[in-house]
């Protein structure tokens, strides 16, 4: 075979690709290392004009301009997305997937000022509540209902955490349904253990001992172990003991940290180099600088942030009261210069933040965290694949790694963060399959065995 730069003064033959996806106004690839990217690195995402992409055997074989890809490529598929963005599909690495019930009246008392702000555990045991008595057809039936929804706005790869059941047996029971889901229209399903996610009303050692006791068989059915390490939670030395018993039988760790208050969830994940630590409210310059050394993600839930009402004054007796994270946007400035490596995720639960969608969440960071749309395109792709040791092989449109790829109604990329409340999803591809067509969900996909088994 001639080379692809061909031989002087004979015809250049062009490889086969199964397809390319071609005439994109603007292609972002998210591209950067596996652990994510940081600092300036965050405020520049490239894009491509005229942009398109080669895909063969389910992987990117190629990324540059239409023109350059039709001149080295023959494909017997070629999409013209005219008009239209492409990008890497969405990733959300941090959900409460499979729940019972919901908590609109929770919601509505505490926007009335019925309801005292700020974090309480009070309306997670309703949860817990409600999801322990639910049968295992209900839950599967909600949570599938709600990954359909995920990819139908562009989320290709999604973390499932447990934290819902009443006894260890019960989140074991939570973990079995959420490997039962991965691959779901294609949806990868990444497991996470969280025993530790509220503490109870008295025996608090005999509970964590019951959350050690768990992990041997819950390490069987999820890589990580999560930690809600919090002022309304568990406190350090809880959660470290927590910590070295996952650490012992192979799990990764993953930290709720600092969402409620200053507490030691942030020194807890770089203590032990957590894959990510999440809300992260309140950490200081050094906290994100000590995080960034230890190669931890630093995982923002803007959505609970959003509808805890945490960004708005307070009315009592007749007076405003500020907001509580009236900082939040100084914790983006911080984030920025200390260079650790920020992700976004939606935190989709039914208490504190009952939204599917990482479009939302995107468009959240820069209305409270003053962050720009290159920021978060980077932290709903490649950075929260890194915060799911998965960015090697997805996360952004790079040779070698998984054809996992959006298409968008708009034409460039920061319209989807500027306009929001919609969604503006298109098409979306897995593994060089196309499972959303138009908006729509593809009626078979022939992908339910998913990538991952815990």
């Amino acid at each position: 075979m001639i080379p692809l730069d061909g031989v002087k003064g004979e015809p250049r033959v062009k490889r086969h690709v199964d397809q390319i996806i071609a005439h994109a106004s603007e292609l972002i690839t998210c591209s950067g290392p596996s652990t994510g990217v940081g600092g300036s690195d965050l405020l520049s995402l490239n894009p491509i004009t005229d942009g398109a992409v080669a895909v063969a055997q389910g992987k990117i074989v190629d990324v540059g301009t239409t023109v350059e890809l039709l001149a080295r490529y023959d494909a017997p598929d070629i999409q013209d997305v005219s008009g239209c963005l492409v990008s890497p599909s969405l990733v959300d690495p941090h959900t409460h997937l499979v729940h019972a019930g919901e908590r609109e009246q929770e919601f509505d008392a505490r926007a009335t000022n019925r309801l005292a702000g700020g974090i309480s555990t009070g309306g997670i045991a309703e949860t817990v509540r409600k999801t322990s008595s639910a049968q295992n057809a209900e839950l599967l039936a909600k949570a599938e209902a709600a990954l359909d929804d995920m990819l139908l706005h562009g989320t290709g790869l999604v973390e499932a955490k447990t934290g819902y059941g009443d006894s260890m047996e019960a989140e074991l029971r939570l973990l079995e349904l959420t490997r039962r889901l991965n691959g779901r229209n294609g949806v990868e399903v990444v497991s996470t253990f969280l025993g530790a996610h509220i503490p109870p009303k008295s025996d608090r050692a005999a509970f964590v001992e019951a959350v050690i006791a768990a992990i041997p068989r819950a390490a069987k059915l999820s890589d990580f172990c999560d930690i809600a390490c919090d002022p309304v939670c568990f406190d350090f030395h809880e959660s470290d003991r927590i910590a070295a018993a996952a650490v012992q039988h192979g799990m990764q760790l993953r930290i709720h940290a600092d969402q409620a208050g200053p507490w030691r969830g942030l020194e807890l994940a770089a203590k032990w180099r957590a894959a990510s630590a999440d809300h992260a409210d309140y950490a200081t310059a050094d906290d994100l600088r000590t995080l960034a050394r230890s190669g931890t993600v630093v995982t923002l839930l803007p959505g609970s942030n959003f509808h805890m009402l945490e960004i708005t004054a307070e009315i009592k007796d007749g007076s405003l009261v500020p907001a509580t994270k009236s900082h939040l946007p100084l914790l983006g400035t911080r984030i920025l210069q200390s260079g650790c490596v920020p992700a976004v995720a939606t935190n989709y639960n039914p208490g504190s933040s009952p939204c599917l969608s990482m479009q939302m969440m995107m468009q959240l960071l820069p209305r409270l965290f003053r962050l720009g749309s290159s920021a978060a395109w980077y932290m709903a792709t490649l950075n929260a694949a890194a915060s799911l040791r998965c960015g090697a092989r997805t996360g952004s449109l790079q040779p070698g790694k998984a054809a996992d790829i959006a298409v968008w109604r708009v034409p460039r990329h920061g319209l989807v963060v500027e306009r929001f409340g919609m969604n503006h999803i298109r098409d979306v591809w897995l593994r060089g399959r196309r499972v959303v067509a138009d908006g729509r969900l593809m009626a078979s996909t022939g992908m339910q065995d998913g990538r991952h088994n815990g």
